[in-house]
């Protein structure tokens, strides 16, 4: 008969299991073994690809099939492996990665990726990069590319990061060949801004024009890319 909690509805572990399970993920067999369980978090050796792993899953980790005539667990986890066989954080993916984005502002308002923008007015651009990966990744190099609505101001780049966060001026290359905007480690983020200013009334068709900057962002492990909306309205249509 299975255990019974001092109170209805309590929360009850499982007997121990120290019985090898197997699962299956993406057609590869991963094996675990149960090994304690104190205050509610499991602890438990998990096999995969001959990387032997312990880990403690909390209730809100784990679903159970578990009943007072079953009570062996089926446990989900959600648990990226590194190569040496610890785990990684969930938000860093094993192996060279990078996220990047492109955001505008105008009038004051926040950044977002798509702004609505009167004619002859300047605005920013903000240009996002995050290093994703478990590997540092040196001379990122991040380029600009605008439509012929958009001009860019000289001397507008400066570049944000832990080394420099009051910013420090950048080359106008940003929109020409790039700028490196240097080296960065796992978990490490860059942001570039740039002033802008969009075409005149009279240069605009009517009534609406739709225009969108791109970011390129290159490393040793590939090149990204994002983009932003801007429309622009032409008055007197």
């Amino acid at each position: 008969m299975p255990d019974s909690g001092p109170e209805d509805n309590a929360a009850v572990d499982p007997p121990l299991d120290r019985v090898p399970r197997r699962s299956w993920w993406h057609g590869r067999s991963i094996h675990w073994t149960r090994t304690g369980s104190v205050a509610g978090v499991v602890s438990a050796v998990l096999t995969f690809s001959g990387i032997a792993v312990t880990i403690a899953l909390t209730p809100s980790s784990q679903t159970s099939n578990a009943s007072p005539d079953k009570p062996s667990q089926q446990v989900t986890v959600s648990l990226p492996l590194t190569s040496s066989g610890t785990a990684a954080p969930a938000s860093q993916k094993a192996g060279p990665d990078f996220e990047v984005a492109l955001e505008a502002r105008a009038n004051g308002q926040r950044f977002q990726p798509s702004v609505n923008v009167l004619p002859a007015t300047g605005f920013q651009l903000r240009l996002l990069y995050k290093n994703s990966g478990d590997i540092t990744e040196n001379n990122v190099l991040m380029k600009l590319q605008l439509p012929e609505a958009l001009t860019f101001l000289s001397g507008s780049t400066h570049l944000l990061n832990s080394n420099n966060p009051h910013g420090e001026p950048l080359s106008d290359g940003i929109t020409g060949a790039g700028v490196n905007i240097g080296h960065y480690s796992p978990a490490a983020n860059a942001i570039v801004i740039v002033s802008v200013v969009s075409l005149r009334n009279q240069d605009l068709a009517c009534p609406l024009q739709f225009f969108t900057p791109t970011l390129s962002v290159e490393t040793a492990y590939g090149t990204r890319s994002a983009g932003a909306e801007i429309t622009l309205e032409r008055s007197g249509c």
